[in-house]
Formats: structure tokens, C-alpha cells, sequence
């Protein structure tokens, strides 16, 4: 007994005091107007710092309005518009716009502006999880349609993996009936070999009622290039092979197919007010299986932030396939949803 007394409940003691300590380890944020936050240091991304004040909640800060920053809570992952990463702690540098970036014995000094994404590692799990929810609805009672617009998206970065899960589906009440227009189903996982390239697995399920197809799973391989990372820019392209397992609404199941997908991605953010974002998604795919077959999936987002993490969104949505499975389907698909998107945040 007396040797767990001596040992249990000194290392008891040390477990809360120590907690105590890293919850009082806090990051400073200096604006240029002379105002001084003190709290924990989340990301920049998009163009904004945002920050965690003590009793005082989120906050997101223009990067122009940052004068220094001093953020040691954390790890934190540093990408530039050069496309180099650093790893490594935040302490403010004496220069206006400057912040000095230290990891262990290594030292590196970089402007603001030359910054495209600071994301911070926890120091136990090693990970930050962010994620959005938009939902429309609309309903005539003369034709007695209703239609609900659900698009989900969850993502975990790790310090050299990247993960998202993404849902779309767009639902149609008729006549007591709910019918599954339209659905789809992605996971990427990416693996970062370096600044620029990242290895990645992808995973996607589809539905498409206009184009015959009752349903799609994708499997497959991809590279993905940073082709522009700036704070306002961001651009990458993807290309690797998918195969295909395909079913039509007839009930008829087809062999295994493979495809060339070859992906573009960009995202556009403007500042100031308004406060808006462009997301524009083009893909084609090349089928190597059936020779002529060419789809295309595409989508385009513009999102107005009205007040804090709330959007106003309109998404634009197209589809085609040269060679839909469906019998006399159509051979292209498109449509407009209106929603709000909530933006989760940071857990």
C-alpha cells in the first residue's frame, strides 16, 4: 500500500496538473489595428486566419488584417504558393507580415502572403476534421412534387493523409411515392508524396433515374497535381483509371469495365463583400472497355457566406454518357438546386 500511495497518487496529481498546463498553453493572434486575441490558433484557409479566443468563440480574420502570430499549441502543416510544406511550431517575427516557423533545430521565416494553408496536427491524435451540410426543398401542391436536395461532405487530415466522404442525392416525392433521382457516393483517400503530387484511392457509387442507370460503383487508382495554390486560387488535376461495375433500371447487370477518368478542379474565393466562393468539378471519363464511350460528370458551386459558417448556395449539375446502359435513356442530364450550406468546422 505504501508503494501505491508513493506512486499512484503522484502520478495522479501529475496527470490533472498536467492537463491543466496544456489547456493554459495558449496562441496570441496581433492584428494591425492594435487588437491582441489570445486563444488557440485553428488554420488559415481560403484567405482567413481563424481563431479561437478564450471565452469568446471563433473568429475569422482577413490574412491582410494579421500583422504577427504566435501559435505553439500545436503541430501545424504549412503549405506555401511555392508548393513546399513545413511541419513545425508558429512564433511571431519581429517584421510586420512575417511569421517564423521552428521545428526542433530548424528555422524557416515566411511572409503572409506567400502562405496557402496552415493546418494544425492535435498532439495526441494527430488530426483535424472539417465538413459541410446543404439541404433545398421545394413543393407545388398543383402537380403535388416535392423534391429534396440533400450534399454532404466530411474530411480528416492526417500529416501525410488526406480522406473525404461526400454525398449528393436528390430525392422526388410524386403521388405518395419517393423516388431516388439521383445519387452519388464518393471516398477519396490521398496520400501526399509531396507538395505537389498525391497518390490516391478512389471509391464512388452512382445513381441517375434520367440516364437508365439504377446504379454504379467505381473503384480505382489516381495522381493528383497541385496545379495552383494561392490564397485565392486553388487548382488540381487527377488522372488514373476507375472500373466500372454497372446496372441499368431493367434489372441488367454488365461486365466489368474500365475507364480513364481525367479530372480538373478550382476554386475561386473573393474577400471581400460579398463574400463569395466558385467551385467548378469537370470530369471525363474515357472507357478503354467499350471503345467510343464517353461520360461526363460535372459540377459548378457558388456560395454566398451571409452571416458566420451560412451560405446561400446555387449548384449547377450535369451529366452524360455517349452510351448510356439504360434502354432509350437519355444521353444527358442536367439540373439548378438552391440550399443553404452550414459549414461544420473545425472538432
Amino acid at each position: 500500500m505504501t508503494f501505491i500511495r508513493c506512486t499512484f497518487f503522484p502520478c495522479l496529481l501529475l496527470t490533472f496538473t498536467g492537463n491543466r498546463l496544456w489547456a493554459a498553453e495558449n496562441d496570441t493572434i496581433y492584428l494591425r489595428n492594435g487588437q491582441v486575441f489570445v486563444g488557440e490558433f485553428v488554420k488559415v484557409k481560403e484567405g482567413r486566419f481563424e481563431f479561437d479566443i478564450n471565452d469568446g468563440g471563433l473568429v475569422k480574420i482577413k490574412y491582410d488584417k494579421v500583422k504577427s502570430l504566435k501559435a505553439v499549441s500545436h503541430t501545424y502543416r504549412i503549405t506555401t504558393t511555392t508548393r513546399k510544406i513545413y511541419f513545425g511550431q508558429l512564433q511571431g517575427d519581429s517584421e510586420d507580415g512575417y511569421i517564423k516557423v521552428s521545428s526542433g533545430d530548424s528555422v524557416v521565416f515566411l511572409n503572409f502572403r506567400s502562405i496557402a494553408e496552415i493546418e494544425f496536427f492535435d498532439k495526441v491524435s494527430l488530426r483535424t476534421i472539417n465538413g459541410y451540410l446543404s439541404a433545398g426543398y421545394s413543393y407545388t401542391r398543383s402537380s403535388n412534387i416535392g423534391r429534396l436536395n440533400l450534399d454532404a461532405l466530411i474530411s480528416l487530415e492526417l500529416r501525410k493523409w488526406e480522406m473525404s466522404l461526400s454525398y449528393t442525392s436528390i430525392i422526388t416525392y410524386s403521388d405518395s411515392i419517393w423516388s431516388r433521382d439521383r445519387e452519388i457516393l464518393s471516398y477519396n483517400q490521398y496520400y501526399f508524396l509531396n507538395a505537389s503530387y498525391q497518390l490516391g484511392a478512389l471509391f464512388n457509387y452512382q445513381r441517375n433515374i434520367e440516364l437508365g442507370l439504377a446504379r454504379r460503383f467505381q473503384e480505382g487508382l489516381g495522381l493528383r497535381y497541385k496545379m495552383i495554390n494561392r490564397i485565392n486560387v486553388k487548382a488540381w488535376l487527377v488522372s488514373g483509371f476507375m472500373m466500372n461495375q454497372e446496372k441499368n433500371l431493367e434489372g441488367e447487370k454488365f461486365p466489368l469495365r474500365v475507364e480513364w477518368p481525367v479530372s480538373v478542379s478550382i476554386d475561386l474565393f473573393q474577400f471581400s463583400k460579398p463574400e463569395l466562393s466558385l467551385n467548378i468539378r469537370q470530369t471525363v471519363f474515357v472507357s478503354l472497355s467499350q471503345i467510343g464511350r464517353i461520360r461526363q460528370d460535372g459540377d459548378i458551386r457558388l456560395n454566398w457566406e451571409m452571416i458566420n459558417d451560412l451560405y446561400l448556395t446555387l449548384h449547377f449539375y450535369h451529366n452524360y454518357d455517349s452510351k448510356p446502359v439504360g434502354l432509350n435513356s437519355r444521353k444527358l442530364d442536367y439540373g439548378t438546386v438552391i440550399g443553404l450550406k452550414y459549414d461544420l468546422g473545425k472538432y
